[in-house]
Formats: structure tokens, sequence, C-alpha cells
């Protein structure tokens, strides 16, 4: 009798143990899937906010692609959506701090020309600090800025004070002149040029990765191969981005989750060729990015699927790993607005 009794009790608590283990493994699961997913967001908001700076603003710097998928567009072919979930892309520039900004003396549909002092040419110290990786201090990217027009070019060192222009990553956010779209070369002299530092963060395969291209910008699709990749982090199921635009003046950027509020890309298939000219927003009004990620981590104990969704993704099911999403927001630096 004692022998069965002790059997009993020895069951129930290995039962009472295993439950136990398999709570506090669930847990602590949780707790580093919902670290994770808050030290991405804070990694990904602090990138963010630093677009631009000097002479360039937010709204020429940040391109966001919603919702890529395999057909939608020639640049799929490098960055590898996941088919099905519609995750974002976003391409932005950030001012090279330790390079000088040129003023341009002359400029042709090809070419540009900065200033002269002395014998000291002000692109020879430009190309120094903010040349490309691999590129023998003959490429950079750069943006030519003038009063409200500007374009993002690729610059190739040429003979004198001078450098060849091609159209650079994010050349699909130009501003150029209305009567001379074709030739905008005089129209841009007495403007700056800047140095900028252009990348891409895109969702791989569950990798979070960004993206520095350095050759081949004349190409329609290009290719990992013309850059280098990094890694930002590991078991990331969706990547989501918005825009807000204070489209009233009013300080305030208003969410109702609808087609008619100032955030972009915050309801399903809420498509705008904000990268055009013939985007519905003012992009001179951009004032916030906000950003959204779906993590996961290994779950060994399942007992029901685990599901997560962030603003502008559906929604995601998964019975092999714990998913949260998470999403921050913040307002973008070098905006140089005071009223």
């Amino acid at each position: 009798m004692a022998s069965a009794m002790a059997g009993v009790i020895s069951v129930a608590a290995i039962s009472a143990f295993a439950s136990l283990n398999r709570q506090l493994v669930s847990l602590q699961a949780q707790s580093i899937v919902n670290d994770s997913a808050k030290s991405l967001i804070d990694l990904l908001t602090a990138e963010m906010q630093a677009v631009g700076g000097g002479a360039i603003r937010p709204w020429m710097g940040i391109w966001v692609e919603n919702g890529v998928n395999a057909s939608d567009s020639a640049r799929d072919e490098a960055f590898n959506a996941p088919e099905g979930i519609g995750s974002d892309r976003v391409t932005f520039a950030t001012l090279v701090a330790a390079a000088p900004t040129c003023t341009i003396t002359a400029m042709t549909k090809s070419s540009v020309t900065a200033e002269t002092t002395g014998k000291n040419c002000c692109l020879d110290a430009m190309f120094a600090a903010a040349s490309l990786q691999g590129s023998a201090d003959t490429v950079m990217l750069a943006y030519l800025v003038a009063d409200k027009k500007h374009r993002q070019v690729a610059l190739l060192r040429a003979k004198g004070c001078s450098a060849e222009t091609q159209p650079g990553p994010l050349a699909a956010l130009d501003v150029i002149p209305a009567a001379s779209p074709a030739k905008p070369d005089a129209d841009f002299v007495g403007g700056h040029i800047v140095a900028t530092a252009i990348r891409t963060i895109f969702l791989s395969d569950g990798d979070l990765l960004m993206f520095d291209q350095h050759q081949n910008f004349s190409a329609t699709a290009p290719k990992l191969s013309d850059g280098a990749v990094g890694l930002i982090a590991t078991n990331v199921h969706d990547f989501q981005v918005q825009l807000g635009y204070d489209t009233d003046r009013d300080s305030r950027i208003d969410d109702t989750s609808g087609l008619d509020d100032e955030w972009l890309f915050n309801v399903d298939d809420e498509h705008d060729a904000v990268s055009g000219p013939s985007g519905t927003f003012d992009r001179r009004a951009l004032r916030m990015v906000g950003v959204g990620v779906i993590v996961g981590v290994g779950n060994t104990s399942a007992t029901a699927p685990s599901t997560a969704r962030i603003v502008g993704g559906g929604v995601i099911t998964s019975n092999e790993v714990w998913l949260r999403g998470a999403m921050g927001r913040a307002s973008l630096r070098n905006l140089f607005i005071f009223n």
C-alpha cells in the first residue's frame, strides 16, 4: 500500500513539475520575443529619424515601397520579398557629415561642376570623405539641391572640378524644373552638392537586411552583388513602414485608420504614388515615420497557434514560434520647421 501511494505521489509530482517547466519555458520564450521586438523597433526608429541632413530634407530622402511581392517591380529580383506576406521595403538617405557641401558653378544634362578656391576643388574633399566602398574614390552618392528642386545622383569623378551624373537609387523622388524636365541644368547653378549614404531595408526569408548599393546605378534592377548586404535581425516575419503627413499644418498627424487620414500605408492595400508627382500627399508635409515588425522565437511547448499582426500587414499564424508584433512612430529630424 505504501509503495502504491508513493508511486501515485511521484507521478503527480513529476506531472506537476513538467507542467510548471512548460510554463516557465513558455514565459521565458515570450519574454525573449517581447524584448527582441522592442529592441528592433528602437533601432529602426533611430535609423529612420536620421533621414536627410544639411540641405537634404526628409521628404527628399525616404521611399517606401508598400506591400512588395515578387510581381511588383524589377527591384524584386534583388530584394527577395516573402511571397504572400506583402512586407514593405524602405530606401532612405542620410547625410555624410564628414564631407563638405559644395556649391554648383555649372551643370549640364550629364555633368556637374563645383566651386574651386585657388587650386582646391571642393569635390576632391567630398570624394575623399564619401566615396563608396571599393570605388577607388571615383564614385559617390549625392543630392543636387537648389531651392525647392532636387536630384539624387551617383557622381563619377571626371576631369577638373567636375563629375559625371547618373540617376541614383532615390532618383524616383527627384523634383526638377517643370519647364525643362529633360535638361534641368542652369536651374541648379548656385545650388549645392550634398554627399549622402543610401540604404535599403528589406525582409528576405526571415532575415531583416540592409543593402548599400555601390555600383551599376543605371541598371533597371540592381543586384545584391552591386553592393554590401548587412544583417539587422533574424526571425523577422513581417516589416511595415508608414509615413505621416501634416497636410493641414496643425502640428498633428491624424490617424483614423482610413484612406482620408494623414498616414500613408496604414490601411490595407493603400497605394499612393507619393514617390512621384502624382502623389495625393504634399511631400513637403512629411513629418513622421512609423515602423512595425513581427518577430518570433521557437515555441517547443505549443498548445495553440501563435498569431500576430501589425499596421499595414496581414495576420501571421505559426504553430512553431511565438510571434509578437511591435510598432513605433517618431518625428523626423532635419525638418527645420519652426512654426
